[in-house]
């Protein structure tokens, strides 16, 4: 299987994820805003930040339109800057699925502004994954991407596209079932650490979180927080 990620920035616990499913799959690039940390092993592709040339400025416009058109809010209330982001990532977006052969699209965090990509993909499967601040909106304190109508429009249509969509907790993944009400391509995927892991961390750390679970009046469960 030949498969894209596509996330914002190279955070380490998504590297960690990259590393792992790597030796699994035929064929596994990135995409991002961002440039890849030193020494990364995985192919990547970038948003490229050069000027448009006027082919591509124009086909971008009508990219544009059909958006605005689309959306329920007046044009003066949507932030350009975003709609031209997406342009500019579905464009190399629909490249890249043609020229890696793409079979599954991977987003995280509906990268970019909510849609996941969702416009740029024809017959390629997507998988999105989310987090608390994609999901939920705490308005008093102004934390979650839900806060915005734009993002919040294009997520409802994002997941409804999707072919299926994860979540860490079931606090967030009933948040996407208030957002999708499709139940049947909804997964809980909780944090968590892997055996693997476990098995090579060191005997100061193993120590520790055992120490750590009998206080707290369970021998068999432990908190881990951060990487040995």
């Amino acid at each position: 299987m030949r498969v894209l990620w596509l996330i914002p920035h190279y955070y380490s616990f998504l590297i960690e994820e990259l590393h792992a499913l790597q030796p699994h799959l035929s064929r596994l690039v990135v995409l991002s805003q961002a440039p890849p940390p030193p020494e990364f092993e995985i192919d990547t592709y970038a948003i490229p930040q050069d000027r448009m040339s006027l082919p591509r400025a124009l086909r971008r416009a009508r990219y544009i339109s059909s958006l605005v058109h689309n959306q329920t809010v007046s044009l003066r209330k949507i932030d350009r800057r975003k709609m031209l982001r997406i342009a500019r990532h579905n464009e190399i977006l629909q490249e890249i699925i043609a020229k890696e052969q793409i079979d599954l699209v991977h987003s995280h965090f509906a990268y970019p502004e909510g849609t996941g990509g969702w416009q740029a993909i024809d017959g390629q499967k997507l998988i999105m994954t989310l987090r608390g601040v994609d999901v939920l909106a705490v308005p008093a304190v102004g934390y979650g991407f839900m806060l915005d109508p734009f993002y919040a429009r294009n997520l409802s249509r994002a997941l409804h596209r999707a072919d299926a969509v994860t979540a860490a907790s079931r606090y967030s993944l009933e948040a996407v079932r208030r957002i999708c009400g499709d139940h049947s391509k909804m997964r809980l995927l909780p944090n968590g650490i892997g055996g693997r892991e476990w098995e090579t961390g060191s005997r100061s750390m193993k120590t520790a979180c055992s120490g750590s679970a009998r206080k707290y009046g369970s021998a068999a469960a432990a908190l881990v927080v951060g990487m040995w």
